[in-house]
């Protein structure tokens, strides 16, 4: 095996340290000489590279993976031979790999494995549409970086692929490839396979995220073998109980033993692990915000000092990188105090009461509106529908087809507008009819929207706002900011989210241009309120509230400790409502002495969107009931 020392250069490449090496080579953290850029450089080992089939194979390799030009696909910046040397340069990250995260932290809370799926299964997505299949998806090749206040992560080790349909799951020795505990049972069977086998083994990976656990474990490969063929694929709550129901049964699914009875596409896969968590459906599904960084205070584990780590098995990273896990010096004491602050509650009255009964609407109802005149409207992404709810006589009247996974709703004075994740559109309702009078195409799925007289504001995931014209239902303007998430509007501001970064950035709504530099308001904010004063974050992964002042002559910025996972947000003439589906509660705040009101009322499980009326009366969406439910404040 090429062994090259510190200072060694290697074409356009010097050499800095050695971080891994396993049956295809070495890997070394190394600088691009020419462009002064760190990157892991991986020197294949000699013994391969004399093999002319590996040199073929090494080519594929590399112009393949370059080829998946996609966010979750680590980027290969050369190529080549040098001295004699086959070698490959992609970019260098900081992270850890999954299998080494679930060694060192255990399972992942649900909502960070649904994040983490969601990634994966976007870049399986990339590969699929090429006719593409991986072959080889598990813990080892999924690396995790941490960006901002949240995760990036990255599938590695295209070596494996092959094209779909065209070639079964054996060599031509007779031999399957692959990795054993997540091999899918086609692959085994020596059947053709496409990008259903790679659904399976990222069912696999997500049980044993959730699980810590894989889902055969059994004591010697042909049980294990056998096991896939033929066992019942696992329930994750018979480990976990506290993963939730839908979610476990995501990971069911996409191991099937018939390839027709998984998910159709690894796209529908990780949309329906977003969509099985509270806070998954339509925060997680803003871009990036479901993969926290941080779990909940039971399940963390904590880190000190910087570790090098290495992520190279045999076939397991096609990039090698090194990488870097931050350490977490959370004393606890913001915890404590939050345990204090609940206790010292517990003995207030409810924030609210329920009035009536919950009212059934579609499945997985998850963002919800008020008209002016009081009409509740709700998006149903699990029925691609909307529910409208009479408010005077609380009952269904009206249910609506609308595009494919509606995340989003927000309503005008005349129209009910939709943001349809999954068809990448907008769907335009009108309020006296009740029918859909437009569908609006956008060429990225939109996020979130906020509506006004005459236009309606989307925030879509490739990072820009839009601005529709009511009267045209045509994109009138784009505004680029850093990540697009949830927005409000209040007057003449616009307020976008960056739920990944933990910013805020404002946008004057008269011009579309961005008011000023961007602020930070703590990690994974998860949902953003206006007022006439600034805006509210609800800050996700700090367990508080934080106000944004929307100008200098503004009351000071505040933070309102709640604790638990605050996500959902409605602000009405007095009162700051939020929902936290860690707790099942809704928490009723005053912005105005930046105190909570009364204790948290529980609510119907998965509090999954919320609205206040003008008559004082709030409107909370249940994705595990299928329901709405009536509060009214105390």
């Amino acid at each position: 095996m090429s062994v090259l020392s510190t200072g060694s250069v290697l074409g356009d490449f010097r050499v800095e340290d050695e971080v891994g090496r396993g049956g295809m080579g070495v890997v070394y953290r190394a600088v691009q000489i020419s462009l002064g850029r760190p990157v892991a450089l991986k020197v294949i080992a000699g013994t391969l590279s004399d093999n002319v089939a590996f040199r073929d194979r090494f080519v594929r390799e590399s112009r393949l993976t370059a080829s998946l030009d996609h966010p979750n696909v680590i980027p290969v910046f050369a190529a080549g031979e040098a001295d004699g040397v086959l070698y490959i340069a992609m970019r260098f990250v900081e992270g850890t790999d999954l299998r080494s995260l679930i060694a060192t932290e255990g399972r992942l809370e649900p909502l960070r494995a649904a994040g983490v799926m969601a990634q994966v299964a976007s870049a399986l997505e990339a590969a699929h549409e090429r006719g593409l299949v991986h072959r080889d998806v598990k813990p080892a090749n999924v690396l995790v970086a941490a960006r901002g206040g949240g995760e990036h992560v990255y599938l590695t080790d295209f070596g494996l692929t092959k094209r779909s349909a065209s070639e079964s799951g054996l060599t031509s020795a007779g031999e399957w490839v692959g990795t054993l505990d997540y091999v899918a049972p086609e692959q085994l069977r020596g059947d053709p396979v496409d990008g259903r086998a790679d659904v399976y083994a990222l069912g696999c990976v997500l049980y044993e995220t959730l699980t810590g656990q894989v889902p055969f474990p059994r004591e010697d490969d042909v049980a294990k073998l056998w096991a896939h063929i033929s066992d019942t694929p696992p329930l994750a709550t018979e480990l976990a109980p506290e993963v939730p129901r839908r979610l476990a049964g995501v990971a069911r699914r996409a191991m099937e033993k018939d390839p027709d009875d998984r998910f159709a596409s690894a796209r529908d896969m990780g949309r329906a692990a977003l969509a099985a968590v509270p806070g998954g459906g339509d925060t997680g599904a803003r871009a990036r915000l479901a993969a926290s960084r941080s779990a909940p205070p039971r399940a963390r584990r904590r880190l000190s000092g910087r570790a090098l780590l290495a992520v190279l098995a045999v076939l397991a990273a096609i990039a090698g990188v090194a990488v870097l896990l931050l350490s977490d010096d959370d004393d606890g004491a913001d915890e404590a105090a939050s345990v204090q602050a609940r206790g010292a509650r517990a003995a207030a009255p409810p924030a609210a009461e329920i009035v009536g009964r919950p009212i059934p609407v579609g499945d997985a109802p998850s963002a919800i509106t008020v008209t002016p005149a009081g009409g509740i409207w709700v998006a149903n992404t699990g029925a691609e529908s909307v529910t409208y709810i009479d408010s005077r006589r609380p009952r269904v009247r009206s249910r609506i087809p609308v595009g494919e996974d509606p995340k989003a709703i927000s309503a005008g004075p005349a129209s009910v507008w939709v943001a349809n994740f999954g068809d990448a559109s907008v769907t335009r309702i009108d309020i006296g009819d009740r029918r859909v009078v437009a569908t609006i195409p956008l060429g990225a799925a939109p996020v979130d929207l906020a509506a006004v007289t005459g236009t309606v504001w989307v925030a879509t995931e490739d990072d820009r706002v839009l601005r529709i014209d009511a009267r045209t239902n045509q994109v009138a303007q784009v505004t680029r900011v850093s990540s697009a998430g949830a927005l409000a509007l209040a007057g003449d501001r616009l307020w976008v989210l960056d739920s990944f970064n933990g910013l805020i950035t404002s946008i004057d709504a008269r011009s579309g241009l961005v008011a000023g530099p961007p602020m930070p308001v703590g990690r994974l904010p998860a949902d953003v309120a206006a007022g006439t004063t600034g805006a509210w974050a609800s800050v996700a992964g700090d367990g508080v509230l934080r106000s944004v002042p929307a100008s200098v002559s503004a009351p000071e910025p505040q933070t309102i400790r709640v604790g638990g996972r605050p996500e959902f947000l409605a602000l009405d003439r007095r009162w700051l409502w939020a929902t936290d589906s860690e707790r099942d509660v809704v928490i009723r705040v005053d912005p105005r002495s930046g105190g909570m009101v009364g204790s948290p009322l529980r609510v119907p499980e998965d509090p999954s969107g919320i609205a206040a009326g003008r008559d004082g009366g709030v409107w909370v969406t249940s994705a595990e009931r299928d329901s709405v439910t009536r509060l009214e404040p105390r």
